[in-house]
Formats: C-alpha cells, structure tokens, sequence
C-alpha cells in the first residue's frame, strides 16, 4: 500500500509498498525545488520568476533546461552536460528540441 503525507501545498512525501520515501521539498509558493527519492540522490527545480521551471539538475549533474516564449509556451528544451549557472561552467549542449506554435486568424 502507498501512503501519502500532505503539507498546505499538497503531496509532499510518498512512501511506496516497499518502505521506499520520496520527499518533494518546496519553497514558499509551493513549486518543488528538490525531489529525493529513495532510490537515488536529490534533483533540484530551479524556477523563474512565474511558475515555468527553467532548470532541473540530476544528481549526475546533468541539467534540462527550458526557455518560454512571452506567452509562456515552452519555446526551447535542452540537455546540458552541467550547471550553466555555476560559475566559469561551459556545459555541452546534449541536444535541443525547439517548439513553435500556429498563429490564430
């Protein structure tokens, strides 16, 4: 059976049939910054100013990276081989998927 532990945000910990726990740790507006799970080390969300996240960081230290057009649709998706933000990194991009949208008439 799968339990479930709520906060005011919601879902913030799950424990599996195994004994298995995942904590899902959040900031003040509720967004998830860290994910830990029981059977691997943290990934951490990084957010912009909205609701859109703009980075995840695998515990390998490989990073998705997101940008949105000034709609908010996602725009671009890409894997890098490190933090971008980090300072002096030069990450390898891993690859890229770009998105466009129809315009409406």
């Amino acid at each position: 059976m799968t339990a479930y532990d709520y906060d005011e945000f919601g879902v913030y910990q799950v424990t599996d049939e195994r004994g298995g726990i995942t904590t899902t740790i959040k900031d003040s507006r509720g967004r998830p910054t860290f994910v830990i799970a029981a059977d691997s080390q943290p990934k951490e969300i990084r957010y912009y100013d909205g609701l859109a996240p703009r980075l995840q960081i695998a515990p390998g230290g490989a990073v998705l990276r997101w940008t949105y057009d000034s709609m908010g649709r996602l725009q671009k998706a890409e894997q890098l081989s490190g933090d971008p933000e980090t300072a002096g990194a030069q990450p390898v991009l891993g690859w890229s998927e770009s998105y466009t949208y129809g315009r409406r008439r």
